[in-house]
C-alpha cells in the first residue's frame, strides 16, 4: 500500500476515530459527527465490496448534500472513483461517458433498472469493511468541465491529482482541526473538491449552504452563524452580496476569504478592502478543472494594492512556464500562453477527442502539460499576472462563453455591416457588449433579440448593444478589442424598451428594483431582466431580495429566472402563483399569432428539453415551461388540484384553444391527464410515456413477482431454476433469496409510502385502477425502441385511449436519452410535419 496515495482516505478515517463526537458536515440546521460520517462511509464501501464493484466509476444521485458528501467518502474508502449526478449533467453522462457506471447511490428507489443501484436508506447493515490500498494512479473522481460553449470534457482525476492539490491546500493556508470551512459551490463543480477534502482531511468543519437554493441574501448570517473562519467563493458570488449593502467587520472568526473560479476583478478587491476587517486575509487563486490548483497568493488586507493583479505564485508540485506561439519558452515580463507542466494533473479527456491533442501532452519525468488557453506573464519575483485569453472564449460569472460564436450569429443578421462582441466593465460590471456599424437608420433591438434562441446558449446573449460610427482598428487593420473593453458607451434602447410603462404599483416597484440594482436607465415593463438590461443570475438574487423587501412578501430565488419582465413578474405576484406548486415563464418572446407549446416538467427537470427548445420551434410557436413541484404533493388531493389549476391556467391562456402539451414520461402522463379533462389542448405529444390504463399497482406486481420466486425456489431441478431464471432475469434474484416455499404471500399497503414519489405512487395509479380520462387531443407518440424491447406494445396501446388523430414514431434510443441531440431533431421534424401552424 503507497501511503502517499493512501493520504486522503487515512486521514478521513484517522479524523473520524480522532474527533468522534466532532461535526463533520452542517447542512440546513442538519448535521453529521465524524463518528456516524465514518461508520456510514464504512458500511457503503462494505455494500460495494459485497456486489465486487471495485476500480469502478459509482455515481450518487442524491439532493440530500449531507448523504452525499458521505457516499462520496464511501465510495473512496472502497477503492472506486466518484461522480456526482445532476439533472443537468446526466443527459450528458449517458449519453457519452465511456466507461459504465458500476452503481448508483441514490435515496429513493429508481425509476427504472437499467442500473445497478444502492439505496442509501436502506443498506445492508452486517457487512464488514475491508480497508482497501490505493496507487498514486488509480482513479479518485470524476470531473466535467462546462459545455456552455462547445462541448463539455469528462476528465477522471488520480489519487495523486487531488493528494497533491489537498495537502498544498491545508499547509498553505494553515488549516486545522479548529476551522470551519464553508462550501458554497455544487458537488458537480471542481471547486467543491478543495473544500470537501480539506476539511474532512484535516478534521474541520464543512459548513455547506446552497447558493442556488438559498440565494445570496442569507450568506452573509450564515457566515455569522456557522462561525466560518475560511471561506472560498466565486468573484461573482462575492460581487453580489456586496450590492446588499452587507458590512462584514462582525465576521470575527472569518480568517481567509478565498477568491476564485474566476479572474479577481478590482471591484472585488475594493469590496474586500472596504468591508472586510484588517485581520482578514484575502487568498486570490488561479486553477482549471484539468489541473486542479495552479498558483495561490495570500495578501494582507492592505498589502494587494502592491500586487498589481498577480494571482500569486505556482504551488508546489505545479511548474509555470509562458510560451509564444511558436512553442517557444518566454522570458520574465514577455505575455504568452500559460502552460502547466506536472506529474499531479489530469493526462487528458475520456474518449481522446481532438480537443485533448491541442490541450496535452507528455512531458518528462512521467510529467503532462497543460496549455491552458490563458495569456499570461512571470515577474521577476515568481508572481504569476493572467492577461485574457488566448481564444475569443472568456468567463462571466463562472461561465465560459465564446465571443466569436455570438459575433458569427450577429453578423447573419442583415442590419448590421460589421459586428464585435466584448466583455466590457464600464458600466461598473462586466458585461457582454455588441459594438456594431450599420447603415440602417433604426435598429430594432428586440428583433434582434427574438432571432437568437436556438442559435445560442443564453448566456452568449449580449447584455448591451452599441451603434459606433466605425470599430476601432489596429495598425494592422484588425478590431481593436482591447479599446473596445475599455471603452465608454450609451446602450442602444429598441422599440420595445419604449412606451412601456408600469400599469400598477407592483410593476412600479419592479422597474424601480430593476434600475437600482442594474444601474441602468432603460428597465420598463417589458424589458428583460437578462438579455436588455445586462442582469445576470447573481444581480437576480440581488433584485428578488429587495423586491421581497418592498413588497412585504416571500420570492422563490428562481422568479426572476422564470419571469424575467416587470410585467411578467407583476401578474405572477398579483395572481398569487408563489403561493402555488406550479409556474409557468415564456421560454422565447411572446406572440399573439402563434400558438402556444406548453413543456410539462418539474421545477429542477426543466433543462431535460433544452436540444427540444433550442430548435425551430421557437420560430413558429410561443415555447412555455410549466413546472411543478413534485415534492411538494404528498396527498391524492392536492394532485388533482394542481392538474386542474394547471389545466385552468392553460385555458385561460388559450381561450380559443389550440394549446399544445409535450411531457416526457411520467410528465407525458400529466399531459394526458390535462389534456383529457381540458379541451383547451388541441395536440399532446407523449415522449415515451407508460399507458397507464394497464399498469399494474406495485401490490400486483409485487405479488406476481414474489409468486414467480416462489415458483423458481420450489424448482427440482437446478435446470428448471437456472432456465427460469435466465427468463426472468437478474432483478428477481433477491426476492427469490428472500422467498419462503410453500408461504402464504402476505398483502402489502396497496401504495408504496415513498414521500419523494407520492404524486407518482398515488395519483397516477388510482388512475391506473380507474382508467376512465380517454384523451380527447390529438396525440403524437414517440417510443423509444431500445428501453422496451422486451415491451412490443408499449406505445402502440395509446390508439384506442385516444379520441382524435393517433400519430406513432418510434425513435433508436432508450427512454432517458429520448431528449437528446440526436432524437430531439427527429422529432422536432416530425412534430412541425404533424402539427399545424
Amino acid at each position: 500500500m503507497n501511503s502517499r496515495a493512501m493520504e486522503i482516505a487515512e486521514r478521513i478515517i484517522l479524523n473520524c476515530e480522532k474527533h468522534k463526537d466532532k461535526i463533520a458536515v452542517t447542512f440546513k440546521g442538519k448535521s453529521i459527527t465524524y463518528a456516524d460520517l465514518g461508520n456510514r462511509a464504512r458500511l457503503i464501501a462494505a455494500n460495494l465490496q459485497q456486489r465486487h464493484v471495485t476500480g469502478q466509476c459509482v455515481a450518487i444521485e442524491t439532493d440530500d448534500l449531507i448523504k452525499h458528501i458521505t457516499a462520496i467518502c464511501g465510495i473512496i474508502f472502497s477503492g472506486n472513483y466518484y461522480l456526482s449526478l445532476t439533472e443537468d449533467n446526466k443527459w450528458y453522462i449517458n449519453e457519452n461517458f465511456p466507461v459504465s457506471i458500476a452503481c448508483t447511490l441514490v435515496t429513493e428507489p429508481p425509476d427504472s433498472d437499467q442500473k445497478t443501484t444502492i439505496n442509501l436508506a436502506t443498506l445492508q447493515d452486517n457487512l464488514v469493511y475491508t480497508p482497501v490500498g490505493f496507487n498514486d494512479d488509480d482513479d479518485f473522481c470524476l470531473l466535467i468541465t462546462s459545455g456552455t460553449s462547445g462541448t463539455p470534457k469528462i476528465i477522471i482525476h488520480r489519487h495523486k491529482n487531488i493528494n497533491v492539490d489537498i495537502t498544498g491546500q491545508i499547509n498553505n493556508n494553515h488549516i486545522t482541526h479548529a476551522d470551519n470551512i464553508d462550501l458554497l459551490f455544487s458537488l458537480t463543480f471542481s471547486a467543491s473538491v478543495s473544500c470537501v477534502f480539506t476539511a474532512l482531511a484535516s478534521g474541520a468543519r464543512l459548513c455547506v449552504y446552497s447558493v442556488s437554493q438559498q440565494g445570496i441574501s442569507g450568506l452573509v448570517a450564515f457566515w455569522a452563524q456557522s462561525e466560518v473562519t475560511y471561506s472560498t467563493i466565486s468573484v461573482s458570488v462575492f460581487v453580489a452580496i456586496g450590492k446588499l449593502n452587507n458590512n462584514f467587520l462582525h465576521l470575527e472568526k472569518m480568517r481567509c476569504l478565498g477568491l476564485g473560479t474566476e479572474q479577481v476583478t478590482q471591484a472585488a478587491i475594493d469590496l474586500f478592502k472596504e468591508k472586510f476587517s484588517k485581520s482578514t486575509k484575502l487568498k486570490i487563486a488561479y486553477a482549471s478543472t484539468e489541473t486542479r490548483t495552479i498558483a495561490q497568493g495570500i495578501f494582507l488586507n492592505d498589502e494587494y494594492l502592491t500586487c498589481n493583479g498577480s494571482v500569486g505564485t505556482p504551488v508546489a508540485g505545479k511548474t509555470v512556464r509562458i510560451i509564444s506561439d511558436h512553442g517557444q519558452e518566454l522570458p520574465e515580463g514577455e505575455i504568452g500562453e500559460i502552460v502547466v507542466e506536472s506529474a499531479a494533473i489530469a493526462t487528458g479527456y475520456t474518449g481522446g477527442t481532438e480537443l485533448q491533442n491541442q490541450a496535452f501532452s507528455s512531458g518528462g519525468h512521467h510529467s503532462t502539460f497543460y496549455k491552458t488557453g490563458d495569456l499570461g506573464c512571470l515577474a521577476e519575483n515568481g508572481q504569476l499576472f493572467i492577461k485574457g485569453r488566448k481564444s475569443a472564449e472568456v468567463k462571466i460569472n463562472g461561465m465560459k462563453i465564446d465571443l466569436h460564436l455570438t459575433e458569427d450569429v450577429l453578423s447573419q443578421n442583415p442590419q448590421f455591416t460589421r459586428v464585435a462582441v466584448v466583455v466590457n466593465d464600464t458600466k461598473g460590471k462586466k458585461a457582454l457588449v455588441a459594438f456594431f456599424q450599420s447603415e440602417t437608420p433604426e435598429i430594432d433591438v428586440a428583433a434582434i433579440n427574438a432571432g437568437i434562441p436556438g442559435k445560442l446558449p443564453a448566456n452568449h446573449y449580449p447584455n448591451y448593444f452599441s451603434r459606433l460610427p466605425a470599430l476601432p482598428l489596429t495598425h494592422t487593420g484588425k478590431i481593436d478589442r482591447e479599446k473596445l473593453e475599455h471603452l465608454s458607451f450609451e446602450p442602444l434602447q429598441g422599440k420595445e424598451l419604449a412606451n412601456n410603462g408600469a400599469c400598477n404599483i407592483i410593476e412600479e416597484e419592479i422597474i424601480h428594483v430593476f434600475t437600482k440594482v442594474l444601474n441602468t436607465t432603460g428597465a420598463g415593463k417589458n424589458t428583460s431582466f437578462y438579455t436588455d438590461l445586462g442582469g445576470d443570475s447573481l444581480l437576480s438574487m440581488v433584485a428578488i431580495t429587495e423586491i421581497q423587501n418592498r413588497l412585504h412578501l416571500q420570492l422563490p430565488v428562481y422568479a426572476i429566472w422564470i419571469h424575467q419582465r416587470p410585467g411578467q413578474l407583476a401578474e405572477y405576484i398579483n395572481f398569487g402563483l408563489h403561493n402555488h406548486r406550479f409556474h409557468y415563464h415564456y421560454i422565447n418572446p411572446r406572440s399573439e399569432q402563434k400558438r402556444n407549446f406548453y413543456f410539462i416538467n418539474r421545477f429542477r427537470g426543466a433543462n431535460d428539453y433544452k436540444f427540444l427548445i433550442n430548435s425551430q420551434l421557437a420560430e413558429r410557436f410561443n415555447l412555455i415551461h410549466l413546472l411543478f413541484n413534485l415534492e411538494g404533493i404528498e396527498q391524492i388531493e392536492p394532485a388533482e388540484t394542481v392538474l386542474r389549476e394547471l389545466g385552468e391556467l392553460i385555458t385561460k391562456q388559450n381561450k380559443n384553444g389550440g394549446a399544445i402539451l409535450l411531457g416526457l414520461s411520467f410528465h407525458g402522463f400529466v399531459a394526458q391527464q390535462i389534456a383529457a379533462m381540458f379541451p383547451a389542448v388541441k395536440d399532446c405529444i407523449l415522449l415515451d410515456t407508460y399507458n397507464y390504463f394497464e399498469i399494474q399497482t406495485y401490490a400486483q406486481k409485487r405479488n406476481k413477482l414474489l409468486t414467480l420466486a416462489i415458483v423458481l425456489k420450489n424448482a427440482a431441478r437446478a435446470y428448471d431454476r437456472q432456465l427460469l431464471a435466465n427468463y426472468l432475469g437478474p432483478r428477481l434474484s433477491k426476492l427469490i433469496n428472500q422467498a419462503r416455499p410453500h408461504t402464504p404471500l402476505e398483502q402489502p399497503s396497496p401504495y408504496r409510502q415513498n414521500k419523494k414519489h407520492s404524486f407518482w405512487q398515488q395519483y397516477y395509479l388510482k388512475a391506473a385502477e380507474e382508467g376512465k380520462a380517454v384523451l380527447q387531443a390529438n396525440c403524437l407518440f414517440f417510443r423509444a425502441t431500445r428501453t422496451f424491447e422486451t415491451h412490443p406494445t408499449h406505445g402502440y396501446n395509446w390508439k384506442k385511449h385516444v379520441n382524435g388523430q393517433f400519430n406513432l414514431f418510434n425513435v433508436k434510443c432508450g427512454h432517458t436519452l429520448i431528449t437528446g441531440e440526436i432524437p430531439s431533431k427527429i422529432m422536432v421534424n416530425k412534430i412541425m410535419q404533424v402539427i399545424k401552424y
